[in-house]
């Protein structure tokens, strides 16, 4: 399944949920490899972004074919190991 995503600056920001023409609605995201796979993992955070602010910036919006993992945020410490590869 295709999901667009917000880039900013060469960094992946987070999933494009909704917009209209003066705002976006983006879900916060992070991603990593995990056997050569690359995961992104939804943050519960979404911000409302102004499409006007996003002028000033390099921003790029793309459709992706990420899988999409959820995360048990009560029991945070495996993820964090396997994200800092620890």
């Amino acid at each position: 399944m295709k999901h667009e995503f917000l880039e900013i600056c060469g960094k992946m920001y987070g999933m494009v949920v909704s917009k209209d023409e003066n705002t976006l609605l983006v879900r916060k995201a992070i991603t990593y490899y995990r056997n050569d796979e690359e995961v992104c993992i939804l943050k519960p955070v979404a911000v409302y972004i102004d499409k006007s602010e996003l002028d000033n910036y390099w921003v790029r919006l793309f459709d992706r074919d990420y899988l999409l993992e959820a995360v048990n945020c009560i029991d945070c410490t495996n993820l964090i190991r396997e994200l800092s590869d620890v």
